[in-house]
């Protein structure tokens, strides 16, 4: 049963949680012997003497739209105590006696449970399924062949009973969650079931240890019972072999109403007592494509049955000792993990005969969103939500009240008791068939989200050149959001975001914003007179999506949404980039990105289309293909990329579009153990074949009019459009390493490497052809810190152009032209990003829970450290100019610089951090140093070197938010700024806001009111100033806002 990764924030380490207690806290109860009993009868559980037959939940608290990240018991005492007052009420109203948690829930909570409602809890280790920290490194595939591997497990699994040994309400330990089935695959998503032993080796070495651990557990804590959750019945031999001293077999099984021959096999075969760590049945019909709660609770009725019938006293094998029932509630992560948190998807990822009612040969049936015995609502304003019991809920109550050892409950008895059990019954008490139906047919149109955002905005300022002297100025904004989901058929979801504006203001000093486009403008009529247009777009779509599911291929639509890049899945040389622009496509009203990506299923799996207007930012009208496939060892992709037309709709230097190309890659990797080999191809720029351009070449003498450089008239060939890339990559226990190297001739053009390598390093090979480079680095492990050095050398093959002026003989009347630096619109290629450049990088980490990793993209959502940091130190030797960058005239046409900054040398210091001190605070900053060039280049203004700092910082206690930053000597917030040069000698920013529920994330929109005071100082490097070199001016904007959401 797929279960992901969990909580990788815990995973594979047993939290020792402090013993001091909240104000209810009470002296510890004494320690209840939990024992293991046969007889003549069969084997059951004995807990303070009393037979005890496990009526188990799996439960935990998770509100939608979050995921396994998610820390319930990170919450303050309040609020954990609400939840369970509602939560284990129902459970204990329902009959369950014991519920599944994983090690990381406070013992003082275990123990509040079982006094407060007398439910057990039942202890899991993990060990090791999803990953583990090993000498303080996280390690996403745990080698249970490795000592230090194994080490690290047991001295976990051992802090984790001294952890419990003490605590009443512990019923007994379980280890692992269908590890055995991690022996099997490399995703965490297990798509289908386990076909054959192929790793039976390795399962050599897990059980082994699971045998470890079991004794070392029995000598902690002698008082309770070891168990461990196995994925069915698979390497049973191997656990009898290894694990001698388990004292019950646990099981996760989904064989649908019976379990067959598995208590025979397990008694006579292990001779252990058995009892299912998860079992029960999704309450979807993928065959119907409709929530059906009926045949949950049938299915359920018959497995727990078997359950009573099996146990001890009944006659027949005796030795079931109960079970923990998957789920409690539904699972809304559960299938992209990652993505679409709020939405509950009705994808079935993996099939089972066992449920008959919605099988098909060939097709899957078993929904991972669906599997409570309730379902949920969504969380109110303090994050808690409701269940609503389905009728497995009330038929599993009305079961539960039979109990299982009193000596009148026999065979027959047991039949009879579930006979009557009618969930049908129960049905009224969940959803009326009638209004299920009306709410299903309304659910397929729905309004997904409704905002307006309300601002006033005072401005002021002394020396800009736009206003006269410190005159105030005032304005507001009025700016409206309504999104509308279609969802017409199964499998297919869309949406779509309309934009309606109010007023908008024209004084902001950040004057490039997405609302701008509703301000007046003053265009030329026909007759030459000026004509003002004062409502120009007041309603735009802001951005839709759609997504259409079907077995054989999965489309996906999107128009300013955002997309990842393929870079994991053999876009060697980044083709395909990825488009999460954050505020930047609002900024620059940007339609970006804008197309449609096709992914194939069955016998299309690995193919994958992208194609549309523009897949990324300064992308031409095209379509990229990719042919992908990847086994235990080898994989390989294919990747072609047409452009159809080039690009007219670009609003920002930061993407240029290029002219009009065709590329092809081959991509082929080879992965064993902790080494990956990988090697590729590209074909890129054969359109170009036979254009013209000059090369400079350094010469002893004068040169061309007297410039030190020989001119040299050439054209593309061939050759120039082959490129090849070779990269090494080793992760061992503590250390990892990268070798890469590429040759990339002078047309041979790819992408930026979106991936990240090992660590968070920012520098990287420029994806541009033209250049051979060669890169290293090494990340060195010490517990929680991590020292990582890297280092970089390309060189262009064919170096920048100078610029050399026009001369004119006026003795000979002879005209000698010029040279220009080369750029993008005009020339087959030119030098940027790949100029001359030896860099030298040290990043040093610090990461004390590696399982929330720094480098991910979601981090500052996740990070759950008290406190982790990282600073990067980067160096780059530069000792040759580039060519010409492209920017934008004042009537918003793209026009090539035509100069650039001389070589010089270029550092920076980058700093990001996140804290967690408690309480509710959460903190996270940024901070830069360096010294940088601008864009363009060509005089003393533009070839000024900007030596900048900066700082930000942003914090949420409770629903209070606050953020801002110091930045020094920097440059502006739009492209225009490094573009020309344009700097301030300081800029402010302080945002105070409160938000209208706790807020969830820290950089997303949410619901708050709030002010900001934003402040910048101007000088003659600065735009807008109006004064004379050498004073002083500034600028500033007081804004208020009110931003609603739904």
């Amino acid at each position: 049963m797929i279960r992901a990764p969990l909580t990788a924030l815990l995973l594979g380490t047993a939290a020792v949680i402090g013993a001091s207690g909240p104000a209810w806290a009470e002296p510890a109860a004494p320690v209840e012997r939990v024992s293991v009993v046969r007889d003549d009868g069969g084997i059951h559980l004995r807990v303070a003497d009393r037979p005890f037959m496990i009526r188990g939940m799996n439960w935990g608290y998770m509100p939608i739209g979050h995921n396994y990240r998610y820390d319930f018991w990170g919450n303050d005492d309040a609020f954990i105590e609400s939840v369970l007052e509602e939560e284990m009420g129902l459970l204990r109203a329902m009959g369950v006696n014991a519920i599944r948690q994983f090690s990381d829930v406070p013992p003082r909570w275990i123990a509040y449970i079982h006094k407060r409602f007398g439910i057990y809890t039942v202890v899991n280790h993990l060990f090791g399924r999803y990953g583990f920290t090993v000498n303080g490194t996280w390690v996403s595939s745990t080698n249970y062949q490795d000592p230090e591997h194994r080490k690290a497990i047991l001295e976990s699994v051992i802090q984790s009973a001294e952890t419990y040994r003490e605590t009443p309400g512990v019923l007994l330990y379980l280890l692992g969650n269908e590890n055995n089935y991690g022996l099997e695959w490399t995703s965490f998503e297990i798509e289908n079931l386990p076909k054959d032993e192929r790793h039976k080796a390795k399962a050599q070495y897990l059980y082994s240890l699971f045998g470890e651990a079991v004794d070392h557990i029995h000598r902690v804590d002698p008082n309770r019972p070891v168990s461990l959750a196995n994925g069915d019945l698979q390497y049973l031999d191997l656990i009898i072999k290894h694990a001698p001293n388990l004292d019950i077999l646990a099981s996760n099984v989904y064989r649908g109403v019976s379990m067959g021959d598995l208590y025979k096999r397990v008694l006579e075969e292990a001779k252990l007592p058995v009892f299912f760590s998860e079992f029960g049945c999704d309450a979807y019909d993928a065959l119907r494509g409709e929530e059906s709660t009926l045949p949950q609770a049938d299915f359920l009725l018959r497995q727990w049955r078997e359950i009573y019938e099996q146990s001890w006293g009944k006659g027949q094998v005796g030795n079931a000792l109960g079970g923990f029932v998957f789920q409690w509630s539904d699972g809304w992560w559960k299938y992209r993990q990652e993505e679409r948190l709020d939405v509950h998807d009705t994808n079935a990822s993996w099939a089972n005969g066992g449920y008959p009612f919605d099988f098909v040969q060939g097709k899957n049936n078993m929904n991972e969103e669906w599997w409570g015995i309730t379902s949920k609502g969504h969380p109110d304003a303090t994050g808690r939500y409701r269940v609503h019991p389905r009728p497995a809920y009330y038929a599993l109550k009305e079961a539960f009240s039979l109990d299982p050892y009193d000596p009148s409950t026999t065979p027959t008895r047991i039949r009879e008791h579930f006979a009557q059990v009618e969930p049908r019954d129960y049905l009224h008490r969940y959803v009326a068939e009638g209004t299920k139906a009306r709410v299903a047919m309304l659910e397929r149109v729905r309004v997904t989200q409704l905002r307006m955002r309300m601002d006033t905005v005072t401005t002021g300022g002394e020396l800009r050149s736009d206003v006269p002297g410190t005159e105030l100025q005032f304005d507001h904004l009025q700016s409206f959001y309504a999104g509308v989901g279609l969802s017409p058929v199964k499998g297919f979801d869309g949406e779509v975001v309309v934009n309606v504006l109010g007023n908008v203001p024209t004084n902001p000093i950040d004057e490039i914003f997405y609302e701008r486009r509703g301000q007046r403008i003053e265009v030329q009529g026909d007759d030459g007179e000026p004509v003002v247009i004062s409502d120009p777009e007041r309603v735009k779509i802001h951005a839709a999506k759609f997504e259409w599911d079907e077995d054989w291929m999965n489309l996906k639509g999107f128009y300013r949404t955002g997309h990842y890049h393929w870079g994991y899945e053999g876009d060697f040389f980044g083709l395909y980039r990825e488009a999460n622009y954050g505020p930047n496509i609002d900024i620059y009203d940007a339609d970006v990105p804008l197309g449609m990506e096709f992914t194939g299923k069955k016998w299309l799996d690995g193919l994958k289309v992208a194609f549309g207007p523009q897949l990324y930012w300064g992308a031409n009208p095209s379509i990229i293909s990719k042919y992908h496939r990847r086994g235990p060892v080898f994989e390989f992709a294919l990747m072609h990329q047409e452009d159809i037309a080039l690009q007219t709709s670009v609003a920002t230097s930061l993407a240029i579009p290029e002219p009009l190309t065709r590329k092809s890659t081959l991509h082929m990797g080879m992965n064993i153990g902790g080494l990956k080999w990988e090697i590729g191809g590209i074909f890129a720029g054969m359109d170009r074949v036979g254009q013209r351009f000059l090369s400079a070449r350094r010469t002893d003498g004068d040169g061309y009019l007297d410039s030190g450089y020989a001119l040299v008239d050439d054209t593309v060939h061939a050759l120039d459009t082959l490129g090849a890339k070779t990269k090494l990559t080793y992760e061992g226990s503590g250390l990892k390493w990268y070798l890469q190297g590429a040759y990339k001739g002078v047309v041979a053009d790819g992408g930026p490497d979106g991936t990240v390598t090992l660590t968070g390093w920012r520098m990287k090979e420029d994806g541009r052809g033209n250049h051979f480079s060669a890169l290293t680095g090494l990340a060195v492990d010490m517990g929680p810190f991590q020292i990582a050095p890297n280092v970089l050398y390309q060189r262009p093959l064919e170096g920048p152009l100078p610029s050399i002026g026009d001369q004119f003989s006026a003795a000979s009347g002879d005209y000698y032209p010029g040279a220009r630096p080369r750029n993008v619109l005009d020339d087959p290629f030119a030098v940027l990003g790949n100029r001359e450049t030896l860099g030298l990088e040290l990043l040093l980490v610090y990461d004390p829970t590696p399982g929330t990793w720094l480098w991910a993209w979601d981090n500052l959502i996740h990070e759950d450290a008290v406190f982790a940091g990282a600073l990067d130190f980067i160096y780059r030797h530069q000792p040759t100019a580039r060519d010409s960058g492209v920017g934008f005239t004042a009537d918003g046409q793209m026009q090539p610089f035509h100069a650039t900054p001389p070589a010089h040398d270029s550092w920076e210091v980058h700093g990001k951090w996140v804290s967690n001190p408690g309480g509710g605070l959460r903190l996270a900053g940024d901070l830069f140093v360096g010294s940088n060039q601008a864009n363009a280049g060509g005089s003393p203004e533009l070839d000024r070197q900007v030596l900048r700092y900066g700082a930000t910082l942003r914090t949420t206690w409770r629903r209070l938010v606050m953020s801002g930053f110091v930045k020094i000597d920097d440059w502006g917030p739009y492209d225009y700024h490094r573009d020309y040069n344009f700097t301030y000698p300081l800029q402010i920013m302080g945002d105070l806001s409160w938000a209208l529920v706790k807020p969830k994330w820290l950089y997303e929109d949410f619901a708050r009111f709030g002010v900001r005071y934003h402040m910048r100082l101007t000088d003659e490097h600065s735009n807008r100033f109006g004064g004379e070199p050498g004073e002083r001016g500034y600028e500033y904007e007081v804004r208020t806002y009110v931003d609603l959401m739904l």
